[in-house]
């Protein structure tokens, strides 16, 4: 074999080898997107997630994507686990989407802003079995205008300790 092409042979083995050690963290993701832009207070979602990854800590985020013209500089959740052995934990969330200067925090691409948002961060599920995460709305408004979607993110936590 000729030297360069000896050369690129072994670069290529060497960026095979090098992609399939470094698999990227697991993640999980389940949305509900709002056809009409708006969520209904009474329209609860609920998100099944069976991580094969047990022995992982999880960091758990609420995505919220709205429109621009979003009335508001927050969003009031209550986000609710049913875990695989039959415990529940449930807890009110108040989430800032503005800064002090009134600028959306979230990425905006255009007219649409995201927002990843902590919920729990190093969660551990320590037995096998689906996950069931519950979103509801919590703001006093029957219909949230400018909603795009709503989701739940588990993404592998950088802290495994």
């Amino acid at each position: 074999m000729k030297p360069h092409k000896l050369l690129s042979f072994s670069l290529l083995i060497w960026m095979i080898v090098f992609g399939v050690s470094c698999q990227s963290p697991a993640s999980y993701e389940s949305e509900t997107i709002f056809e009409n832009q708006i969520w209904n207070r009474f329209d609860i979602q609920e998100y099944t997630f069976s991580p094969e990854e047990n022995s992982v800590k999880w960091d758990v985020l609420f995505i919220f994507e709205h429109f621009d013209n979003y009335a508001t500089d927050h969003i009031e959740v209550n986000i609710s686990f049913y875990l695989p052995n039959g415990a529940t934990r449930s807890r009110d969330y108040t989430f800032k989407l503005k800064n002090d200067k009134q600028e959306w925090i979230g990425s905006q691409n255009q007219k649409m802003v995201t927002h990843e948002l902590s919920v729990i961060k190093g969660f551990n599920l320590d037995e096998s079995g689906p996950l069931v995460i519950r979103v509801e709305s919590k703001m006093t408004k029957f219909n949230l205008a400018a909603v795009n979607k709503i989701g739940i993110r588990l993404k592998e936590s950088k802290d495994q300790l």
